[in-house]
């Protein structure tokens, strides 16, 4: 078999670093791009090069023009955040108690490179469908962008060269005295 080029084009691309502190120490690189052609990219196996060095494979899915997608380009090791949180328990009523665990939040991100990095932080507060418990999001610094029906919260920053970000955020869980709480994972 023989593999033959259909065509080779250059297209802008937005690159940044998705991190999901919670749940992966390593940031991953990724590509926004917009199919600028009038034509439709095919779907299949796609061999992914930052300048001249590879980056990685993809499967893509039919690309339709005007159409936006992502592409993978592998993890950046030298973007860390640390996160951490702080738990403070309390209890709150006068007849019935209820138990106030407030939760803060910190997570930063140092910047070792010359320039600027663009980052997209992805954090989640817990959501309940118990109607005993009340889960809020007390504050955000900087402002969160968040999804109510998933509790994902998302910032979108430019971290500067050579320096430290620091995203903090706090959400408090109220619930009758007494209740433990479980976690679980539910399908978005």
């Amino acid at each position: 078999a023989r593999k033959v080029a259909l065509f080779t084009e250059a297209w802008p691309v937005t690159v940044e670093r998705k991190l999901f502190p919670a749940l992966f120490p390593e940031a991953f690189l990724v590509a926004e791009l917009k199919n600028p052609s009038t034509q439709p990219l095919p779907s299949g196996n796609a061999n992914l090069f930052v300048g001249d060095d590879p980056a990685g494979n993809a499967r893509l899915k039919l690309v339709s023009p005007g159409e936006a997608f992502t592409l993978p380009l592998g993890i950046d090791r030298a973007l860390t955040p640390v996160r951490n949180v702080k738990v403070l328990q309390s209890e709150s009523g006068v007849i019935s108690k209820d138990e106030v665990s407030e939760y803060a939040v910190t997570i930063e991100l140092a910047n070792p490179y010359r320039a600027p990095v663009a980052v997209r932080l992805l954090d989640q507060i817990p959501i309940t469908t118990q109607n005993d418990v009340e889960i809020v999001l007390r504050e955000s610094k900087p402002l969160a962008t968040q999804d109510k029906r998933t509790g994902a919260l998302e910032w979108r920053l430019s971290v500067p060269a050579n320096q430290k970000t620091v995203v903090a955020f706090t959400y408090s869980v109220k619930r009758p005295k007494g209740w433990k709480l479980q976690q679980s994972e539910v399908a978005p």
